[in-house]
């Protein structure tokens, strides 16, 4: 695969504060990779670093085997689709989408041909002449799309453009984006908190914690393959259960796996019922787990553990079920697969008996 951006070593303080930490990542030709991680990580600082808004500390971006890193924005080519969309609200659509080829002094028989052409890519020609007041949410994230594809940028960099979308609109527009993307074949750096838009719409996902990319994949590698219990604890509908090694025989690590990954009935593990819901597919159990204390007599947790691996500290444990259990009932299980981390939280390895 062609690299089509790169970022090498790249710093980026605020004072002393340290937002971005030797970041360093490689975005190919073609993909949609989403930047994913919970607030203050340096999500929103890295896109305004890449476009050029705000200068890095140290370090380099490099588009198309180019280093642009002293560039200003315009020499960059890169298009930004902002969270709020930053459309002109005295403006119609055409004119939102014709202005940065008005700034960039296109003759007005190219202007309209590439508006015009790009509206029909994106279905929304029939609102051109409308003022963008009068769009709806979705109409004005296809605008907002259709003025930065108009350049024919290199990259394309999206501060959670859905963020604002109802949750219906939200699912639907997920499925447009990732069809527009694959369709046109652009690079996309989607940045979000919202787990449903990156398994939805990545190639891959680039986990982002403390400045560094903690681990990079697809949504299902992250999911099942968390190189820490820090990614395992983050990702996922509900967080990795983790438990001491010692209740199945490994000593000094620590067990972690996802509620799916359960035998019901069968298995040495048992625990008590505090919760039983019905969910779409299955029944969502939350238990205690037998044996509490055996879990700290191998070691105390780690800082680590202790901040982000509530299901360590508090042994209790997310499960999905075939049948319902009410509060109170002992429930037997096993594990058809799990992780086994190390003591400083590592992914040691990935256990899977089937």
């Amino acid at each position: 695969m062609n690299v089509k951006m790169k970022y090498e070593n790249v710093y980026k303080f605020y004072g002393k504060t340290r937002v971005l930490d030797k970041f360093n990542l490689e975005i190919y030709d073609g993909e949609f990779l989403v930047v994913l991680g919970p607030s203050g990580t340096g999500k929103t600082t890295l896109l305004r670093v890449t476009v050029g808004i705000e200068e890095m500390t140290q370090g380099k971006i490099i588009i198309d085997d180019e280093d642009v890193s002293k560039y200003p924005p315009d020499r960059r080519n890169i298009a930004m689709v902002f969270q709020n969309y930053a459309l002109y609200p005295n403006m119609t659509a055409y004119q939102n989408i014709a202005f940065p080829l008005k700034m960039a002094k296109k003759s007005k028989p190219e202007i309209k041909r590439k508006v015009e052409e790009i509206a029909e890519t994106l279905k929304i020609a029939e609102v051109l002449e409308k003022n963008i007041t009068l769009l709806s949410g979705g109409q004005k994230q296809r605008v907002a799309l259709a003025r930065a594809l108009v350049r024919d940028p290199k990259i394309f960099l999206l501060d959670e453009p859905l963020s604002n979308l109802d949750a219906r609109v939200r699912v639907v527009a997920r499925g447009e984006l990732k069809k527009i993307q694959k369709e046109l074949g652009h690079t996309f750096v989607y940045v979000t908190h919202d787990q449903s838009e990156a398994g939805s719409m990545a190639d891959r996902v680039a986990i982002l914690r403390s400045g560094k990319i903690e681990q990079i994949g697809t949504y299902e590698e992250l999911l099942n393959e968390s190189k820490s219990t820090w990614v395992g604890d983050f990702i996922g509908d509900h967080p990795m259960n983790f438990i001491s090694g010692k209740k199945i025989g490994l000593r000094g690590h620590t067990i972690g796996f996802r509620d799916s990954w359960v035998s019901e009935g069968t298995g040495n593990l048992t625990g008590t019922v505090e919760i039983c819901v019905l969910g779409e597919e299955s029944y969502h159990v939350q238990c205690l787990i037998d044996g509490v204390k055996d879990n700290f007599e191998d070691r105390l947790p780690t800082e680590q553990e202790t901040v982000s691996m509530d299901g360590f500290v508090n042994n209790t444990l997310s499960l999905r079920t075939s049948k319902k259990y009410n509060i109170g009932e002992r429930l037997r299980f096993g594990l058809n697969r799990y992780n086994i981390y190390d003591e400083n939280g590592k992914l040691v390895e990935c256990v899977n008996p089937a």
